[in-house]
């Protein structure tokens, strides 16, 4: 008899061809997956992208419920990663910017979830990339970060059979609570970058995969970005080479799970820690920055194929987590709700508006943005515009942004939008119904003035409810103070490196002929 290659088969032909788990023999409570894409936003089939060759995830998508409106907190890898495991907004938890450098830590007292499903009775594991800190505060029962593997080799099978020894060691009467947190499609990884003044490659090639990448010609701009070029094109078929690479992980991941009889119950969550790294996506508060694919699938308990339109937000992670392991959300900081009234068909009550931020990604690139979001208007407060352009340099940038600096865009509208990334305004004001990638600025519009102040107002409001600590001038001084100083020693650092290497290299020896 052939071998079943299909994710869901019946359980007569299931129990005859392994030998399973059946679902008396199950825990009651389900296993829960996480599955954390690095810089994915929703450039997928399923989401429809016209570039992305997504077979397995737009797999996943159509056999659970899919969210159209799905926001990370913060457009930056540890801020949005703090809030997955925390249910709280950057300026809550501590991890203001990137936490590699040990600088910007989370808070000692936030609730974690790893540590609150332990309590739940769940065994837990991590495999790929974590990038939050201080790690010990985390109680993971299983964890292989292997930098090698995850970041430079993108070695999603290797992921895949880690993944496979730590379900081997999963004791049959426990649940368990696994991330699988790949770094495809992000930038970097040994490759250099495009150009001496440019960003870092995406990884187009690893290991054989992806087996059939996307040529530049037949490579869509994506549309937030509004231009195209060969550039453009070839930047962007090397993003969609990792995000092919991505899904045959995933595909994998599940096909050895459905092997082993798992699926059935387990919950399912797929995202994407922040929008795609190309310019006005991530490191930007635009809707781009935090507009990611949330795909839920658990049988019998979301329906497959339903698409939602809700705001929805990573701060809702926490709580559907601990809902669904028979916990209640107790800590009064966190104000994200669980996602099982969603996860089925009819109008529900839910939220009518929704915040995201960015603080800072590395220490310099503090430039804080506040935002909400009411599923028509996308309001953004940019706080020091007034006083100073954005700190972001220039090898942060895409072909795109390079490609609307040529003398052809001076005066067009596409120059103003790509001037204000460097040089916003204080406010921007969008209308996604007419304007879904931001576009046409509202904010100087006299017609939009009381809803300009309206929103400014619940901006506000809502850092006061969260207790923001960037609400004290003296705090936010003290930060730019501290990030300066960083900067400075950064600098010094990388220009003490070439020099060192001159003097070593005039004070080598002479080799003899």
């Amino acid at each position: 008899m052939k071998k079943q290659t299909k994710w869901m088969m019946t359980a007569a032909l299931a129990g005859t061809l392994f030998p399973m788990i059946g679902k008396a023999e199950q825990s009651a409570k389900p296993n829960i997956l996480l599955i954390i894409a690095d810089d994915l936003g929703p450039t997928l089939g399923c989401y429809g992208d016209a570039t992305a060759k997504t077979p397995y995830i737009d797999k996943l998508a159509s056999e659970g419920v899919r969210f159209t409106q799905a926001n990370v907190t913060a457009s930056s890898c540890s801020p949005s990663r703090g809030s997955m495991m925390t249910g709280l907004y950057p300026h809550q938890h501590g991890m203001f910017g990137l936490s590699q450098s040990g600088w910007a830590r989370m808070h000692d007292d936030v609730p974690k979830l790893p540590n609150e499903l332990k309590k739940l009775g769940y065994r837990t594991g991590l495999i790929g990339k974590s990038h939050f800190e201080p790690f010990k505060l985390f109680s993971f029962d299983y964890y292989n970060e292997d930098i090698q593997k995850v970041i430079f080799q993108r070695d999603v099978r290797w992921m895949n059979a880690t993944a496979e020894t730590f379900l081997k060691d999963q004791p049959k009467d426990q649940p368990f609570f696994l991330i699988m947190s790949y770094v495809d499609p992000h930038r970097g990884g040994g490759d250099g970058r495009y150009e001496a003044d440019k960003n870092e490659k995406f990884p187009r090639l690893r290991l054989g995969l992806p087996e059939n990448p996307p040529t530049p010609e037949e490579t869509k701009p994506i549309p937030f970005l509004g231009v195209d070029s060969p550039d453009v094109r070839m930047e962007l078929s090397d993003y969609y080479s990792c995000v092919e690479r991505l899904d045959t992980g995933v595909g994998e991941l599940l096909k050895m799970m459905d092997a082993k009889h798992l699926l059935d119950n387990t919950l399912i969550v797929m995202v994407g820690d922040n929008g795609p790294d190309i310019t006005r996506g991530k490191m930007s508060a635009y809707a781009t920055a935090t507009h990611i694919p949330m795909l839920v699938r658990w049988p019998d308990k979301a329906a497959a194929g339903l698409v939602r339109d809700e705001l929805v937000s990573t701060i809702d992670l926490f709580p559907t987590f601990i809902t669904a392991a028979g916990g209640r959300v107790t800590d009064g900081r966190q104000t994200g709700l669980p996602l099982q009234p969603l996860l089925t068909g009819g109008k529900k009550e839910w939220r009518t508006q929704l915040h995201t931020e960015f603080i800072t990604h590395v220490p310099w690139h503090y430039y804080p943005r506040y935002t909400v979001l009411n599923g028509k208007y996308h309001f953004i407060h940019n706080m020091a515009a007034r006083n100073s352009a954005s700190p972001l340099e220039a090898h942060n940038f895409c072909y795109a942004w390079w490609e609307v600096q040529k003398p052809a865009y001076a005066g067009t509208p596409i120059r103003t939008v790509y001037d204000h990334v460097k040089q916003p305004p204080e406010f921007e004001l969008f209308d996604l119904e007419k304007d879904p990638f931001e576009f046409n600025n509202l904010a100087d519009n006299p017609e939009y003035k009381e809803l300009v102040e309206k929103m400014a107002c619940e901006v506000k409001e809502w850092r006061v409810e969260t207790k923001d600590p960037f609400l004290d001038p003296a705090f936010g001084e003290a930060f730019q103070k501290h990030v300066t100083e960083m900067k400075a020693a950064y600098d010094a650092k990388n220009s003490a490196k070439p020099a060192a290497k001159k003097a070593a290299k005039k004070s080598a020896p002479a080799k003899g002929r």
